[in-house]
Order: C-alpha cells, then structure tokens, then sequence
C-alpha cells in the first residue's frame, strides 16, 4: 500500500490551547497566554464533525496545556460520541481527581503525561517543583484506573539517563515510555545548545531498544523520530513491530496518514511544525488535506541530499521538520542523521 493516501487524516494531533502554566525551555508552541484565534467549543465540534465524514480514527489532545480548558471534559465527550478514540497529553501538574473523574464519565481510557528525566532533568527544562507535581498526576490517574504512559523529550541533560527514566516508570507501572527529539522552534530558538549531537541522538535510541528487549512488548518503548528505524533494523525480532513501518510503507506519516491542528486552527503535518499554509478558519480539511503544498511533497517521497543516495531512504527518511527546520526545504536531508552513505 505504498501510495495509500486516506481521504482524509486518519490520526490527527490537536493544540486545543495556547494557554498553559509552566514555561518550558523546549515548547514548540511558546505556549503560556491564550491565542485570540482559539477554537470555540462550537467551532472544535464543527471540525470533529468533518473529521468523522473523512474516516478520522483517533485524536490526540494537547495543548499548550489541555487542562486550562475548562470545556477539556466536553470537548472529549463530543469526540468519544463520535465514535474516534482520544489520547489526552498533559504536563500532568494540574491534574486533580475530579477532573479525571469526569474524563473517565465520558470515556477517557488512556493518558500521557510528559515528563523529561527524573527530577533534576525535568525540573531544569520544565520549572522547579514540576517533577513531583507531574509524578502526583500521574499518581491520580493510575489509582483511578487510566492507563498512563510517559512521553519524553531528549536533550542535553537527559540522553544519557533514558535507561533509568524507563525503569523508574516500569516500576511505576506506566503502560511505556515514549520519546521526541528536541526540536529548534518555539522557545527550542532560544534554547539550541540543548539539542542533541547525532551521535548523542543514537546512544539514546540504541539504549531504548535494549529496553525493550528486556522489557519485552507489554511496556512500550517508542521513539518518535523516523531515524529509529537505523537502530531497530539491528534487532531482527522487534524490526516487524517498529512504530514506524505501517500502512504507508514508510517512516513518518505526516502528511500523509496524520495531521496537526495548531492552536489557531493552522493545520500542519508535524507538531513541532508551528507554522502551515492553511487554517480551518478560511478552509475546510478536505480542501488542506488535498491542497495543502507540504503535504503534497511528503507524497511524493523523493528526499534530497544523503537521504536520497541512503539504503534505508524508504523505510527511515528522514526526520522532516528537522529538514525544513535547518535548510527551508521540507524534502532535504535530515541534519540530525548519524548514517554514513
């Protein structure tokens, strides 16, 4: 299904918010006051409606910071009714018992806490205190049965402690533990010299990977970044449930499986991409997810540079916002990459 291209996002991330009340090093969204241009509960239940007319499967809430929404709870009934699965994000601190309570009453199954390294780490990046209020959080929800997981971004001060941030969270009994690469946009412009060095980048993956050989597939383990896929061909026994080969044949599915709807209505084909060409504001889904140029360039797959020349191009590819990030091309290489080709 290697051109499979759905009729519209089959996964799609959502910023339901600006507003947030940490201030952290590495947001890509400059996240702290609410945007002017911020979804009404009426306009997010518009959207969620043509989501559903185009096939939509699953939505991952986050914000900025979800819990600010007072709606938070409503905004998740609408979906749920709809039939499409929620994913819920949080820093975790504000997260209090009744407030679970009433995510749980309308379905709420599965959340993520981000949490980045145990609490030196977490407190430099995120503020100080956060760790235990976040850890308190994460308490709450698993004493009132959601499933939690953990996701985590990689930098300066914490690659080198994945292994310990795992077993700390399997002890905890988390569902697993995800990962993100820092990335320069946001406040990340302003915090560079906390991006990781390739190598760096690849002590971090490999140490997941022997995690999850330990751990095995009831914890999940997962890097959100395409160049996994250049370790995990190193262990021939977790290669066919790598994250990144699905229905696409491929490494990232931005664009093309999966969207994101920033916290202005901007629809992007990454997270950490805080910018795009069209808004649900001016244009519906259908006409972005047909039209829209970026998507339409990781359609056609023909990355530049060393991605171009790699062995592994179909199946790795490069990380895209990285790309765009460093050169204004959404289709050169990955500067983030390890591999000599």
């Amino acid at each position: 299904m290697e051109n499979f291209i759905p009729e519209g996002p089959l996964m799609v991330g959502w910023d339901i918010t600006r507003m947030c009340n940490l201030r952290c090093k590495h947001c890509y969204a400059s996240a702290g006051k609410r945007h002017p241009r911020e979804f009404s509960f009426n306009k997010i239940k518009d959207t969620v409606d043509e989501l559903d007319e185009l096939g939509t499967v699953m939505i991952a809430i986050a914000g900025g910071e979800p819990f600010m929404r007072k709606d938070l709870a409503d905004i998740v009934s609408y979906i749920k009714g709809k039939g499409i699965e929620v994913f819920l994000n949080t820093n975790g601190t504000l997260i209090t018992k009744d407030r679970i309570e009433r995510l749980i009453n309308v379905g709420l199954r599965h959340i993520e806490i981000s949490i980045d390294g145990l609490e030196e780490d977490h407190d430099f990046i995120r503020g100080e205190g956060t760790f235990k209020a976040a850890l308190r959080g994460f308490e709450i929800c698993k004493e009132m049965g959601l499933e939690v997981g953990i996701m985590s971004t990689l930098f300066k001060h914490n690659f080198h402690k994945v292994s310990e941030l795992i077993d700390f969270f399997y002890n905890k009994r988390a569902v697993g533990v995800g990962f993100l690469r820092f990335i320069t946009s946001g406040r990340g412009k302003q915090n560079r010299d906390l991006c990781l060095e390739p190598e760096e980048r690849k002590k971090a993956i490999e140490d997941v990977y022997r995690k999850r050989m330990q751990y095995g597939e009831k914890f999940y383990l997962k890097i959100e970044t395409p160049l996994s896929y250049l370790v995990a061909k190193e262990y021939p026994e977790l290669l066919n449930k790598h994250q990144y080969l699905n229905i696409v044949d491929r490494s990232c599915d931005g664009g093309i499986t999966s969207c994101q709807i920033l916290y202005d209505g901007t629809v992007t084909f990454c997270p950490q991409m805080n910018m795009g060409n069209y808004n649900l504001y001016n244009h519906n889904m259908r006409f972005i997810w047909k039209n829209d140029k970026y998507f339409n360039e990781l359609r056609t797959r023909k990355v530049k540079g060393k991605c171009s020349r790699c062995e592994y191009g179909r199946k790795c590819g490069g990380c895209r916002i990285e790309a765009f990030l460093k050169t204004g091309d959404i289709l050169e290489e990955d500067p983030g990459c390890w591999y000599e080709c």
